[in-house]
């Protein structure tokens, strides 16, 4: 038996455990040569029961306020999407829950999922709940006694060092995933099933090369971890979606409901919701200077003391929030009329999934440790326009940039943002390479395409077989399978 998993190199890649370090091999392969068609993977019938695991990380990188709703985020539309495209099989979101609090700054994963999905009861622990047609399971754990050896060591492993979290809480199933994977989590991620795979956080980069770590198991499971991002696995693309109307319904009724008042008759909702006040304003002020529709616009903005609405239209209604279940957001994402402005993983692929080809498509901002994968997509943008990447940089906000800016560098900013915005034709064609990608970006299909080839390898030779030359032939035949036949292994470790 033997385990796989894929990352990429990066100077500042601390987070990869010395564990790993003397078994590296490297193979230059590349996730582009993955041929996806959009949702019609046929995942094989031996899958009846899936497992997608999440989890907030306490602490794991220092204190921030954001940390964990990426985490959470990516796990619970992973597991959605997964159910929508494949209604036959049994979804479940296995959610490991602090009980404690490691910093005051950091939310718990209790916190979190109450924002993020309001209908859930995070305090239920071991019960079943249902988030849609997924089935939720809550297990605590106590993450203080977790981090106790090593703070800046993934919270999984530590977990299972300790014994916090037993294959005894784990439901069996035929295929366990984790699309928030983090260096370590393949001890949890193995529990109870035949195939697990794990998505780190996209680090890609079309200079850089992937690392393969195997190394030999002592759990039931072989887990293949990989990296997301333009140049690997893809985004996390929703195309199981509700339609315009049920979309509009929803906005308005949550806003209602939180005392937040939008027109009683037809409007157009817009987002602008990041880390950060400084692009929401360029996004604002450039708002102001675009030609405005018939149809009254509500833009809901992340509230920030900073944020000035006096260049807006009258026309334009803007709506302050603290916070938004995952579902509204996500409908506000499909449904504005401009290109709207996101932040983080899971806000992204949202946002690449609903791009249109009358010339909607997006405004990121990217943080520090994204920035190689948002670079990595205006590259394949620019590639597809036979343009210079330079074009597009209104499209990408960095946050380090930004935090620079006086109020002229934020006049400058917002003056090209809207020049962008009214090329039509620009846009216009912007929005078809996203569309044309989409297939190739879709990680979902992607990862399933890897869960067949592992689930038919084990159904042809037994787990037991599956081991030292065997292993060996298995691996290099699956890669060239997977990702062409130049992707080789310079060297191989049973």
């Amino acid at each position: 038996m033997f385990t796989i998993l894929f990352t990429l190199t990066k100077k500042n890649r601390n987070k990869v455990s010395l564990f790993f370090v003397s078994l590296v091999v490297i193979c230059t392969i590349r996730f582009e040569a993955i041929c996806s068609e959009i949702g019609s993977v046929d995942l094989s019938k031996s899958v009846k029961v899936i497992n997608v695991f999440s989890g907030a990380p306490q602490a794991i990188d220092g204190p921030s306020k954001y940390a964990g709703f990426g985490d959470i985020a990516a796990n619970l539309v992973a597991s959605s999407e997964i159910k929508s495209r494949y209604p036959d099989k049994k979804v479940r979101l296995i959610v490991t829950s602090a009980f404690n609090r490691i910093d005051p700054l950091i939310p718990t994963t209790d916190e979190i999922v109450k924002i993020m999905a309001p209908q859930l009861d995070p305090s239920k622990k071991g019960v079943v709940q249902m988030y849609g047609d997924v089935e939720v399971v809550f297990i605590p754990v106590d993450f203080k006694k977790a981090l106790q050896i090593n703070s800046m060591v993934s919270y999984y492993w530590e977990l299972f060092k300790l014994k916090l979290v037993l294959p005894s809480h784990i439901p069996t199933s035929d295929l366990n995933l984790n699309f928030s994977a983090y260096p370590g989590g393949e001890q949890v991620l193995r529990m109870n099933t035949k195939v697990a795979i794990g998505v780190e956080e996209h680090y890609g980069d079309s200079n850089l090369v992937n690392l393969l770590y195997p190394f030999k198991s002592t759990r039931t499971a072989s887990v293949t971890e990989l990296t997301s991002g333009p140049f690997s696995t893809g985004f996390m693309l929703t195309f199981n979606r509700p339609n315009s109307e049920q979309s509009i319904n929803l906005i308005r009724e949550w806003s209602e409901s939180n005392g937040k008042v939008v027109p009683s008759g037809d409007f157009l909702p817009q987002i602008a919701y990041s880390a950060g006040w400084r692009s929401i304003q360029i996004y604002i002020d450039a708002l102001s200077k675009l030609e405005q529709p018939e149809k009254p616009i509500v833009l809901f903005v992340k509230d920030f003391p900073e944020l000035n609405f006096k260049n807006l239209p009258k026309s334009v209604t803007v709506i302050p929030v603290k916070g938004l279940p995952h579902e509204v957001m996500s409908a506000l994402i499909q449904e504005s009329y401009f290109s709207p402005l996101v932040t983080g993983d899971i806000s992204y692929g949202q946002a690449l999934s609903s791009v249109r080809s009358e010339g909607k498509s997006l405004i990121y901002e990217s943080p520090e440790w994204k920035v190689e994968s948002a670079f990595g997509t205006k590259k394949l943008i620019a590639k597809d326009l036979k343009v210079d990447a330079s074009l597009l940089d209104p499209m990408f906000m960095l946050t380090e940039e930004l935090d620079t800016l006086d109020l002229k560098g934020l006049n400058e900013k917002a003056s090209k943002l809207a020049i962008f915005l009214n090329d039509k034709e620009l846009q216009i064609k912007i929005s078809k390479s996203i569309i044309n990608r989409q297939e190739s970006w879709d990680i979902i299909g992607n990862i399933f395409k890897i869960a067949n080839h592992l689930i038919d390898d084990i159904g042809t030779q037994g787990l037991k077989n599956i081991k030292g030359s065997r292993s060996r032939d298995s691996l290099k035949s699956n890669i060239q399978l997977l990702f062409g036949k130049g992707a080789q292994c310079v060297k191989y470790y049973d």
